[in-house]
């Protein structure tokens, strides 16, 4: 137990003495699960932070409210008895029996609202959870935590402009020195454990990118955290919270486990693989024996790729890799022997799916020393292929045609294609004014007068009317005169659905259903003045939650203008050529299934050439093919574009083309089309960059044909 750790209003003058003497009291031993952090063996970088999450996102998670306060009593409380309030000075005692403290909250270090504020997990974790002194709590709002200069101190922490780098200045809020590592511990855990959450919401955009799994911090917040957990490291309070939320929860926090993660994710050590586990014998790291994989699922007559990192330490001889079970035929690898470098392999291992029909298939993956200095590791991948349907990208582009391609269903041989272009007016939506009701109204907003209006634990929530009387929520005065939309997110408040009136200057606009879970609506509110004021009404009875509200400009308008003759019908095809077109114009497509449950597809953007000249595909020189790793192009010009997109249509990267010849690193195996944008045409092909495995037996397949040379 460190002095630095110690709140001095608890010790003695005789203790201090003692503890300055000797080491009085043995450090809590942190006791992890042998294979605990297996899966994460050896990884690095993006990779490392999923497979964290993917071990600690399990477990159990109390009851919010009574069972957050007994579990604190378990937790957080201090060895003479009283409440740890990392957020002030003040001494208090549990109640017993589930109950809060006088003047004392639930915290969420992370604000709740910053993913939305959603009854989960996230919203139940301990990890970040403490007791807290209402007036600090208040005090802190949804701030991100920051270094702040000058600013208010309640309780024991400082609101203010953030001085922390050059990125954000706004309003923060700073812990003591001695807690700073806590709360930095706790948001990296919170940012690993839920990364797969939409981080989006009110502050959040503050300290990370919103929908980014990683790096997800921003530069300023992950240099101000690493600082933090290396000047503030893990203190024996840290460590007896994190032994007892892991009897409770059944997770634990790596970065409390194993402090110098940090570094590797966020630090100096940034993309070197972490290694959980020592030993100087000759093993598998990973994958781990046991482990089970899952392939992107994937339409027949595709190909699902998955990359399996292969790290095996302290070997001297190679080591083969090889598919067993009796799907084996439709699996292969782009490598099969693996050979040492310096006594170790950090490699990836590539397997290629290529299901023929629909249907859910399994393999198993085995690693095996060609001198037995490891006993086999096995693993299992899981692949998944379903008859999806998808509109693919079009090919044959010119100044006035293209041909559109979509997938082939054994449900229906008829098909809807819809070509169009789109007339854009407006301009990007401007953030007018929002609240999120976290603990009482953003400035300028108010509640009905009269009505019935309760701020309530429900997910931070407001809620608004009651069997008896209405309830309401009003914005500040707003420039509604080019138009706006609301934006909220609301539930009913018990199990039916309830209606809402959105008013604007106390005219009704629109109504709105409100269901029995949480969702997010958007209405537009059409064209005001440039002072109106805009209501959300429920009336007696209509009881429910609001946690979010926001009002924005109208944004853009888009209208569809199709091509003359379309939608059409096609049958027995699954392209068709669109004619007609002009020059140098954005054309969407889409492709609806006829007599088949399979929806309209999702949309496809092709640009028609510049030039309306004779196409002569035979008169260009470029020439695109695959080898090593990289697609080559070869004899185009400085100012081209190349665009490189997977079997589902996804763009993979898109580059402007620098000199004659260029390159353009693939990170999977897989099939490609590449179109290469000159400035009189468009260039396409497939490329299959399936190392180790021939064109010549893909195609034997019979799955598509050869890469070919663009000519």
């Amino acid at each position: 137990m460190t002095l630095s750790r110690l709140r001095f209003f608890h010790i003695t003058a005789c203790l201090l003495l003692i503890l300055q003497g000797s080491a009085l009291y043995a450090q809590t031993e942190l006791i992890i699960p042998d294979g605990y952090y297996d899966k994460a063996n050896g990884l690095a970088g993006a990779q490392l932070k999923t497979a964290l999450h993917q071990i600690i996102e399990v477990g159990t998670r109390v009851s919010y409210g009574s069972g957050t306060w007994t579990a604190f009593e378990k937790t957080d409380r201090t060895d003479d008895g009283y409440v740890w309030d990392m957020y002030s000075f003040e001494n208090r005692t549990f109640p017993g029996n589930g109950n809060a403290p006088s003047g004392m909250n639930i915290e969420h270090s992370v604000a709740k609202s910053w993913w939305g504020g959603a009854s989960n997990d996230a919203y139940r974790d301990l990890y970040h959870l403490n007791p807290s002194d209402s007036k600090a709590n208040s005090a802190r709002s949804n701030y991100p935590l920051g270094v702040v200069t000058n600013g208010t101190t309640t309780g024991s922490i400082k609101v203010g402009s953030n001085t922390f780098g050059n990125e954000y200045s706004g309003n923060s809020f700073e812990p003591l020195d001695e807690y700073k590592g806590d709360f930095a511990r706790a948001y990296l855990y919170m940012f690993t454990c839920y990364e797969d959450y939409s981080w989006t919401s009110t502050n959040a955009p503050t300290m990370i990118v919103g929908n980014e799994k990683y790096p997800m911090l921003r530069n300023w917040a992950a240099e101000m955290l690493v600082k933090w957990c290396k000047e503030d490291p893990v203190s024996e309070k840290e460590r007896k919270r994190a032994t007892e939320i892991y009897k409770i929860q059944k997770n634990r926090n790596p970065f409390i486990d194993y402090p110098e993660l940090v570094d590797y994710l966020w630090g100096d050590k940034k993309g070197l693989p972490f290694e959980f586990i020592q030993s100087d014998e000759p093993r598998v790291s990973s994958p781990t024996n046991g482990a089970t994989y899952t392939m992107e699922e994937v339409s027949y007559l595709s190909t699902s790729t998955i990359n399996i990192n292969l790290k095996v330490v302290n070997i001297t001889s190679p080591v083969t890799i090889s598919l067993n079970g009796s799907s084996a035929n439709l699996f292969e690898l782009s490598k099969e022997t693996f050979t040492p470098i310096d006594g170790a392999i950090n490699d990836v291992i590539t397997v290629i799916f290529y299901p023929v029909e629909a249907s859910n298939e399994s393999v198993d993956l085995v690693i095996t020393s060609n001198n037995n200095e490891f006993t086999a590791t096995k693993a299992t991948i899981n692949a998944v292929a379903n008859e999806n349907f998808y509109a693919l990208e079009a090919s044959e582009v010119s100044a006035n045609s293209f041909v559109a391609n979509w997938t082939p269903l054994s449900t229906t041989n008829r098909f809807e294609l819809d070509v169009y272009t789109k007339l854009v007016t407006g301009s990007e939506p401007i953030k007018l004014a929002e609240t999120s009701f976290n603990g009482g109204l953003d400035s300028g907003w108010s509640t009905l007068t009269g009505g019935y209006c309760e701020y309530t634990s429900e997910k931070g929530s407001i809620r608004l009317a009651s069997s008896s009387n209405y309830g309401g929520v009003v914005s500040p005065s707003i420039d509604l005169s080019d138009g706006g939309v609301i934006v909220f997110n609301a539930k009913s408040y018990n199990t039916s659905t309830v209606t809402v009136t959105i008013k604007v200057d106390d005219v009704a606009v629109a109504t709105a259903e409100i269901g029995v879970d949480y969702a997010e609506q958007s209405i537009d509110l059409g064209k005001h003045t440039k002072s109106s004021k805009v209501t959300f009404h429920a009336a007696k009875s209509n009881r429910c939650y609001v946690n979010a509200m926001s009002i924005t400009t109208q944004g853009e308008v888009v209208e569809l203008i199709r091509h003359s003759g379309f939608p059409i019908e096609v049958q027995n095809a699954n392209k068709y050529t669109v004619t007609g077109l002009s020059n140098s114009t954005n054309y969407f497509y889409t492709v609806t299934p006829l007599n088949s449950t399979w929806p309209k597809s999702d949309e496809k953007m092709v640009t028609t050439n510049a030039s309306t000249g004779i196409d002569n595909l035979l008169d260009s020189n470029i020439n695109v093919y695959y080898q090593g790793g990289y697609i080559y192009i070869e004899n185009c010009e400085a100012g081209d574009i190349v665009f490189v997109y997977d079997i589902s249509g996804k763009v993979v990267c898109n580059e402007v083309i620098q000199n004659i010849n260029h390159q353009v690193k693939l990170e999977n195996s897989g099939i490609y089309i590449v179109k290469v944008y000159s400035k009189a045409k468009t260039y396409s092909t497939k490329i299959y960059s399936s190392a180790g495995l021939s064109i010549n037996s893909k195609y034997k397949r019979g799955l598509r044909e050869p890469a070919r040379r663009i000519n």
